[in-house]
C-alpha cells in the first residue's frame, strides 16, 4: 500500500487505543460479560476493527481507476503497495561535476575498479538500473571510494535479482523497523552523490517535471544503502537505493510529500560508519530534513520524461508561459 492508503502507526495505536477503551465501558459487553470486559478481548476487538478498516480503504481504492496516468517511461515496474520503496521520489538522477569534484565533495580518496575504468561524461537525465557514483567507506583501508554502483539495489538476502525486488529508493522509517533491512542499515550506509535529481508535479492532470538541486551549485549527497548480489556467474553485482524522508516546505510546494535524505558533510563520518555511532544517533539522521534554503527547484521541460533523453536540454529552464 502506498501512504495515502495507510494511517502511520502513532495513529494506528491511538485508534486501537480509543476503540478498547469503548469497548472496556460498552453497556452491551458489560451485560453479556458479567465479570466484565477483559482487556485481551478489548484489545483484540479494536485490532480487528482496525484492520477492517484499512483493508476497506485499500481495496475500494485499487477497484477505482487512477485519475493520473504518467507517462509509460516515468511509472516504475515496482509495485506501488511494496512498504519499503517510495514509488515516486527522485526517479531520475542528473550531474554534470567532474570526478574530482564529486569525491571532494564527499571527501573521497580513493577509486574503486569501475569508477578508475570510467570516462565520467556529463549526465542529465539517469534513470533507474544506471551506474551511479557511489561513496562507501572502507574499514580495512581507513578510507572513503568513490565507485559506480547499480542504482536499484538487490538485497543479498533475495535469491534471485528479479526485477520486481530492485529498489531505486527505500522509505527511512521503514528500513529502521524491518528485520530484513536492520543488517544492512547497520553495516551497508553509503552516499550517493550526484548534482540533483527530477521530480514531478500533478497539475490539471499532467505531469510537469522538475528539478531539484542545491542552491549552492555544490554536489547533494543522498543517504542509501548498498547491496552485494553473487550472480550465475560468480561476479559481485554491486547496487545502492537511496534514502527518503518527510520532504521540506521547498519540496512540498511542488507537491512532493517525501525527498532524498540530504547528509550534510558534518554528519558524513557518522552515516558512513567512520565515527562510532550507536542506533539511535543513526535513527536521528534518518529523520533530518534538510532546511528549506539548501535546496532549489525549476521547472524543466518534457523531454526528460523520455528514459532515453540525456542531454543538455533536459536542465534547460522551461519558459514562463506567455499570458493569454
Amino acid at each position: 500500500m502506498d501512504e495515502a492508503e495507510l494511517i502511520s502507526d502513532r495513529d494506528r495505536n491511538y485508534l486501537e487505543t480509543h476503540l478498547t477503551a469503548t469497548l472496556r465501558r460498552s453497556w452491551t459487553l458489560r451485560a453479556a460479560l458479567p465479570d466484565g470486559v477483559p482487556v485481551e478481548l478489548a484489545r483484540r476487538l479494536a485490532g480487528e476493527v482496525v484492520e477492517s478498516i484499512l483493508a476497506r480503504r485499500f481495496w475500494l481504492r485499487r477497484r477505482q481507476p487512477p485519475l493520473l496516468r504518467p507517462p509509460a517511461q516515468y511509472t516504475p515496474a515496482v509495485p506501488t503497495f511494496e512498504g519499503v520503496h517510495d514509488y515516486e521520489v527522485a526517479t531520475r538522477l542528473f550531474w554534470r561535476h567532474g570526478r574530482a569534484e564529486l569525491m571532494a565533495a564527499a571527501g573521497a580518496t580513493d577509486l574503486g575498479d569501475v569508477a578508475r575504468a570510467h570516462n565520467w561524461p556529463e549526465v542529465y537525465n539517469l534513470p533507474a538500473l544506471g551506474q551511479v557514483p557511489v561513496v562507501r567507506f572502507e574499514p580495512r583501508a581507513r578510507h572513503r571510494q568513490l565507485d559506480l554502483l547499480r542504482w536499484g539495489i538487490t538485497p543479498d538476502w533475495l535469491a534471485d535479482d528479479d526485477h520486481p525486488h530492485r529498489r531505486i529508493a527505500v522509505r527511512g522509517d521503514y528500513v529502521m523497523e524491518d528485520a530484513a533491512w536492520r543488517p544492512t542499515l547497520r553495516h551497508r550506509r553509503c552516499l550517493l552523490v550526484v548534482e540533483g535529481y527530477y521530480d514531478w508535479r500533478t497539475v490539471s492532470q499532467l505531469y510537469e517535471p522538475h528539478a531539484v538541486a542545491r542552491a549552492d551549485g555544490q554536489p547533494l549527497l543522498i543517504a542509501g544503502l548498498w547491496g552485494a548480489w553473487r550472480r550465475g556467474d560468480g561476479d559481485w553485482l554491486r547496487s545502492a537505493a537511496l534514502i527518503t524522508v518527510t520532504s521540506n516546505d521547498t519540496l512540498r510546494s511542488i507537491g512532493q510529500h517525501r525527498m532524498p535524505l540530504i547528509v550534510e558533510p558534518r554528519n558524513v563520518p557518522i552515516w558512513l560508519g567512520e565515527s562510532p555511532a550507536d542506533d539511535y544517533r543513526v535513527r536521528l539522521l534518518l529523520t533530518n530534513t534538510v532546511g528549506n534554503a539548501v535546496l532549489r527547484t525549476w521547472p524543466v521541460g518534457p523531454r526528460v520524461n523520455a528514459a532515453e533523453a540525456d542531454e543538455p536540454a533536459c536542465l534547460a529552464p522551461l519558459e514562463p508561459r506567455a499570458a493569454v
